[in-house]
């Protein structure tokens, strides 16, 4: 994971990688993930719009409940 966001921060955001303890920062995504995430209620499928798509457009995506009504994609 540590990988990921090292490259992410370099590649995509153009940041100073030099500026970063990644390995710290992908212990703390783990963490938040393990306790927010990790035993929520099991994936249902929702239907996000294809917007620009031309047409009324729908994709089914897994995602999990969240408190509010709320839906997180997977």
């Amino acid at each position: 994971m540590a990988r990921n966001i090292r490259r992410e921060i370099d590649e995509h955001f153009g940041l100073n990688i030099d500026n970063y303890d990644f390995e710290a920062v992908a212990e703390r995504v783990r963490g938040w993930f393990e306790r927010g995430w990790h035993n929520r209620a099991e994936p249902v499928t929702i239907f996000v719009a294809l917007l620009d798509a031309g047409v009324d457009a729908w994709r089914p995506v897994l995602a999990r409940p969240l408190d509010g009504g709320r839906d997180r994609q997977m």
